[in-house]
């Protein structure tokens, strides 16, 4: 009995230190578990306040973000109007200006109908266009040099492009037009004229690009081509003019070269017989075949200048000096050939006055007619002797045309000249 309390004793120990042990576990099992709850619950807290400011950061950046994004479309959306307030503003300074030169077309300045304006109201009217136009063109240059100085936002990019090349080529066109009214008689008329319609067409073109965008409108009006097409019928007619009259100054100056060669061949004949005729009477000689056969000679080449001259084209300015020298050859053939009649003559007389029978002489020579006619000149019969010649009978007719001839010689070298310094 007593050893089964003992067994009951020591069974009770046992279970009390069993219990004590479990006790402890229970302590420290609790324990871990409270340490184990403090962590999850101080991670959780964690990840919650992580979790609100990430919250709190993306709603701040999309806040950010979004005033961002307003303020940066609001910023550009007021720059955008501020330049195509802008970009308006010159396009409509440039529709004006064009108006302005379209406002010309009906003033006068150019006439269609094919004519050079000469009289003085229409000298006024292109005075008038050339201060305007100078005006215009200053005015587009300024325009041009401020759309340069815009910033285009990128939608505006090629009508702003568009635009500078439209209006340069709207300047350019001006200009070209401005230098033909100052300058009518340039050489570069038709270059001027080509440049026009180049410009005009490469302005029109640009200007359409713009058109067609149905942001903006810029053009050339109906008045301003009108005037342009004006401009246009009038530089055809300078350079019509300009080609015949540089035609005829080319003809001019071709003609008077040739002239001036004329007149000095000329001069070499045009030279004083009666000299040489002279000499042989003072010499009691009867050879007068020197004196006709220079007489021949010169009357060859008199005949081959003729020649020369009607061969040669005459301008229409100089038609007139052309009729007098004509004139002026012909009255010289006209006295060599009457001149030699009257030397054959002198030769003749002579011979038969010194002669001891008139039956021994020759038959009167026959000469041709110095004026052209069918009837042959025959000189006349022996008259006497020598003493008994009267020699200014027997020139009279030569030296008739002699005198005819010296004055159309003076009148002419005297027109002659007053012609070469007019056209030269």
């Amino acid at each position: 009995m007593f050893k089964n309390q003992n067994n009951i004793k020591s069974k009770n120990y046992i279970n009390e230190e069993n219990a004590d042990e479990e006790n402890v576990n229970d302590k420290d099992l609790n324990k871990k578990t409270t340490n184990k709850n403090d962590t999850n619950s101080k991670v959780k807290k964690f990840l919650k306040g992580l979790l609100k400011f990430v919250i709190i950061l993306l709603v701040f950046c999309s806040t950010c973000i979004g005033v961002f994004y307003v303020s940066y479309n609001y910023i550009l959306s007021k720059s955008d109007k501020d330049y195509e307030r802008s970009f308006k503003s010159h396009i409509s300074s440039i529709n004006n200006l064009n108006n302005e030169i379209g406002n010309l077309a009906d003033s006068g300045v150019f006439i269609t109908a094919g004519e050079v304006q000469q009289n003085d109201k229409e000298q006024k009217y292109t005075s008038q266009a050339i201060t305007k136009l100078s005006s215009i063109i200053d005015k587009l240059k300024n325009e041009q040099d401020a759309v340069k100085n815009l910033n285009p936002p990128n939608k505006f990019e090629k009508q702003q492009a568009s635009l500078l090349t439209g209006l340069n080529n709207n300047y350019l066109l001006y200009k070209e037009i401005l230098n033909v009214l100052k300058y009518p008689d340039i050489k570069s008329i038709e270059t001027n004229e080509q440049n026009v319609k180049t410009y005009k067409n490469n302005c029109i073109n640009n200007y359409v690009l713009i058109s067609n965008s149905g942001t903006f409108s810029v053009y050339l009006p109906d008045s301003t081509t009108t005037f342009i097409y004006n401009f246009i019928s009038y530089a055809d007619v300078l350079s019509n003019n300009y080609k015949a009259n540089k035609q005829t100054a080319d003809a001019t100056k071709n003609y008077i070269k040739s002239v001036d060669s004329i007149l000095t061949k000329f001069g070499s004949i045009n030279i004083e017989y009666k000299k040489d005729l002279q000499d042989i009477r003072d010499s009691n000689s009867f050879d007068y075949d020197d004196l006709v056969k220079t007489l021949e000679t010169n009357t060859g080449t008199l005949n081959d200048l003729s020649n020369t001259l009607s061969s040669l084209i005459i301008p229409s300015n100089a038609s007139g000096i052309n009729s007098e020298l004509i004139d002026t050859l012909s009255n010289y053939m006209s006295y060599l050939t009457h001149f030699e009649n009257d030397v054959l003559s002198e030769r003749y007389e002579r011979k038969l006055a010194s002669s001891p029978s008139p039956t021994s002489l020759p038959s009167p020579t026959v000469l041709p007619n110095p004026t052209g006619s069918a009837s042959p000149t025959v000189l006349p019969s022996p008259t006497g002797s020598a003493s008994t010649i009267n020699y200014n009978d027997l020139y009279s007719t030569s030296n008739s045309k002699y005198n005819d001839f010296i004055q159309n010689y003076n009148t002419f070298v005297n027109d002659y000249a007053d012609y070469k310094n007019k056209v030269q």
